[in-house]
């Protein structure tokens, strides 16, 4: 059912922001090891995606990040899409974000 590469304890809260935001069925689950908040890399067979927790921010900081990214985007600026639940919110209520996988490395 999953490959498993670097497996975590919020394997079981990982599926369900999977769910959550309609990722479809799980496929691998990666814990990324740059970065100051818990960060994984999950695929699934509808794509990649990167999912960070945010669970000590306030949600003003993902609405702000959805307009920059937009702007960014548009000026030719590649920046990751935040994606929405399945209530149309960008925090899941385990206090997840979840973005396009954007192929690249850490600067």
């Amino acid at each position: 059912m999953f490959q498993k590469t670097q497996l975590t304890d919020g394997f079981e809260e990982l599926a369900l922001v999977a769910a959550e935001f309609n990722l479809g069925q799980l496929l691998l689950i990666k814990k990324m090891t740059q970065g100051n908040s818990p960060a994984y890399q999950l695929r699934s067979d509808r794509g990649a995606f990167f999912v960070k927790s945010r669970m000590q921010d306030s949600t003003e900081w993902a609405e702000l990040y959805r307009v920059v990214e937009q702007v960014l985007n548009t000026r030719g600026i590649r920046q990751a899409r935040m994606l929405l639940t399945s209530r149309g919110v960008p925090v899941s209520t385990q206090g997840y974000c979840v973005f396009e996988w954007l192929e690249g490395r850490a600067m």
